[in-house]
């Protein structure tokens, strides 16, 4: 049996209490799947006969249209509210941040960008050829060694031996092979090397390439380069000066120091390596001998980061603790 009588009064009950904090409640109560008045009464008006359900229906169906109305006639007048409510409290959140090994190679790829560079990435899965070989490293130097270098068992389609590059410094044979001078770009990207991991090494990190390649390149210009984005990256206070080194790929090389008052009481700290292109090295990308002249460097972005940010730790930057990060 259905009172439609009782059911009604119900309703008109529910509604003359409806306010904008309980519509759920209330259209829960009244048309929920499960216990609501309406919906029980629907369900319930199966089992009356034709007659009953004739007379007993649309009056149910007229008190469902009611409540519906009645809803939506609450939430319309709130709308409004809803979307610009200025007195509700905001809800409380914690916004990132770039890593700082992030914003040290976006810092330095901005300066260099302003003298002409432009950014080339390449793959991490290199072939002997473009890691050692195209860089005037033989096969019997010992960075080739197994305790040196991470060696993958599966070869390339060509049969050639693969490794996770021990440097950026393949990317300067693959660019040249695609491009023609006068150039000058940079290379960033992530390294790997078998090597114990301390205070001040890690066997995974983050390196910057650089190559100027033209008819005309000289040392000088290099020293520039070097002076003009390290102040412009440590401050105007940095002094550099280079020193006499060795790396197969270039010659005459050199390593890049800089001093500042705010780092070790001035005292002077290797930052980089460098050097003029080694003609050897444009002959493995396919340049005539002797036609181009350019200059290579590159430098691990921890370095950088560690030094303008006085971070003791290099293992800090890859540990994830927010404790550390939220400082950058």
């Amino acid at each position: 049996m259905i009172d439609i009588a009782d059911i009604t009064k119900e309703v008109e009950t529910l509604l003359s209490g409806l306010t904008f904090q309980n519509t759920e409640d209330l259209k829960v109560s009244l048309l929920g799947r499960k216990d609501g008045v309406l919906t029980s009464a629907f369900r319930a008006l199966r089992e009356l006969p034709e007659a009953e359900k004739r007379v007993v229906g649309p009056q149910l169906s007229a008190l469902r249209e009611k409540v519906e109305v009645a809803l939506k006639a609450v939430l319309d007048q709130h709308a409004d509210a809803q979307i610009v409510d200025l007195t509700l409290t905001a809800i409380p959140c914690e916004t990132g941040t770039l890593h700082p090994l992030t914003q040290t190679q976006q810092e330095l790829e901005d300066i260099f960008k302003r003298l002409g560079f432009v950014s080339y990435l390449g793959p991490e899965v290199e072939t002997e050829f473009y890691n050692f070989t195209a860089l005037n490293i033989p096969e019997n130097h010992p960075a080739r060694d197994m305790w040196d270098t991470f060696y993958i068992k599966q070869r390339n389609t060509k049969g050639e031996r693969l490794l996770l590059r021990t440097h950026t410094s393949p990317m300067q044979v693959r660019f040249m092979q695609q491009h023609k001078p006068p150039f000058a770009v940079l290379f960033p990207g992530v390294v790997y090397r078998h090597e114990a991991t301390d205070a001040t090494h890690e066997h995974t990190f983050q390196q910057l390439e650089g190559l100027v390649v033209g008819e005309n390149i000289s040392f000088a210009q290099m020293s520039w380069t070097f002076e003009t984005v390290l102040k412009q990256y440590f401050g105007s206070q940095t002094k550099v000066k280079m020193m006499p080194s060795f790396f197969p790929f270039t010659e005459p090389s050199a390593e890049v120091a800089i001093s500042h008052p705010d780092f070790r009481g001035g005292k002077w700290l290797e930052l980089l390596g460098c050097g003029m292109v080694n003609q050897k090295v444009f002959e493995a990308a396919g340049y005539p001998k002797g036609k181009y002249t350019g200059f290579a460097f590159g430098s691990g972005l921890t370095r950088f980061a560690m030094m303008k940010y006085k971070i003791p730790d290099i293992r800090m930057l890859s540990e994830n603790k927010i404790e550390f990060l939220k400082q950058f």
